[in-house]
């Protein structure tokens, strides 16, 4: 079996990218806002 770096290297980033973007999603489903500025720093 061969060895493709590239292709192996390739496959990582559109697992992390799908994973982020899927963990996103999630996040804004239950209601969280990840870009929202906290604003209690009286």
């Amino acid at each position: 079996m061969k060895h493709f770096p590239l292709l192996e290297g390739v496959s990582d980033a559109i697992g992390f990218v799908g994973g982020s973007l899927i963990g996103f999603w999630i996040g804004q489903l239950l209601g969280f806002d990840f870009f929202s500025t906290v604003s209690n720093c009286d």
